[in-house]
């Protein structure tokens, strides 16, 4: 899983706020197991596939690469895991969300899955950084 495409990284100022390595993000081709089971670009292509075509997105790429240039928030979910989160105040009608966990031997951080949510609903996760 550590071996995917670079997309993008966790900054300096990322870091410094939330308790982030400053590494790289990475995805894999990935596996689908099923419903809340795998990862990747087909984990994400299966479970969330159509709703990424219905924003226009082209591919699973182009949604990592546009969340990843654009998060402004992150937050730490129940798992442990990480969720970088384009809420885009005011600016996007769905939040775009990629949870991401490091890796236990490449250094990287790993996307595990991707989805969007309307951008009314809260998120229950905590928040620990907002970019202001």
């Amino acid at each position: 899983m550590g071996g995917g495409i670079e997309f993008g990284y966790i900054d300096a100022a990322t870091a410094e706020a939330t308790g982030l390595a400053q590494l790289p993000v990475r995805v894999a081709h990935g596996e689908h197991r099923g419903t809340n089971n795998g990862y990747g670009i087909r984990h994400i292509l299966a479970s969330h596939g159509e709703e990424l075509a219905k924003l226009d997105y082209g591919s699973v790429q182009d949604f990592i690469d546009e969340t990843l240039s654009n998060y402004d928030a992150v937050y730490r979910s129940s798992t442990g895991r990480w969720m970088l989160v384009w809420k885009g105040e005011g600016q996007v009608r769905f939040h775009r969300i990629l949870v991401i966990e490091l890796h236990k031997v490449a250094d990287c951080y790993c996307i595990i899955t991707g989805w969007t949510r309307e951008g009314y609903r809260r998120l229950k996760e905590d928040l620990i950084w907002q970019r202001p």
